[in-house]
């Protein structure tokens, strides 16, 4: 009862309905894992992880309408709009009717990402258009805890 519960189960039990089950109706989540070290990896690097941001309050980052060939940067004013109440919890590069393009640095993508807590893209084209895999690749992006793409 209001209880997280993580089954960790034998290959030939794994496609059993362990879910339905009546002793797990009161849990307040309920996931499966494929093993106990793995398990027991993802525990512990939660914890340090917390540890480690007790007090901190990181930012989502956000890469809106990089590149933009549109006149009405559509994306970039509803994105605008939908962060103004909380945009101190928000840090970002946001194309504005100034530019006709906005060219986000290799830099300023791995700071945005390396800063940040979740992540949000959203523009024309693929994300891997707007950035080297060369610069993405070598970061250690753990602390990034969801990641919404919207390319």
């Amino acid at each position: 009862d209001d209880k997280d519960v993580i089954l960790v189960l034998d290959t030939s039990l794994f496609e059993l309905p362990w879910e339905g089950l009546e002793c797990f109706k009161g849990a307040n989540s309920l996931s499966r894992s494929f093993s106990l070290a793995m398990t027991y990896h993802q525990l512990i690097s939660s914890e340090k992880q917390a540890e480690n941001n007790a007090g901190a309050k990181q930012p989502i980052g956000y890469v809106v309408d990089p590149e933009d060939p549109t006149e009405e940067k559509q994306l970039s004013h509803s994105f605008k709009e939908s962060i103004a109440a909380e945009s101190d919890k928000w840090k970002g590069v946001l194309a504005d009717d100034n530019d006709d393009t906005v060219v986000v640095s290799d830099g300023e993508w791995q700071q945005l990402l390396l800063d940040a807590n979740a992540f949000y893209f959203a523009g024309f084209g693929r994300i891997m258009s707007h950035i080297s895999s060369l610069y993405v690749a070598p970061l250690d992006l753990s602390q990034i805890r969801f990641t919404v793409i919207n390319d």
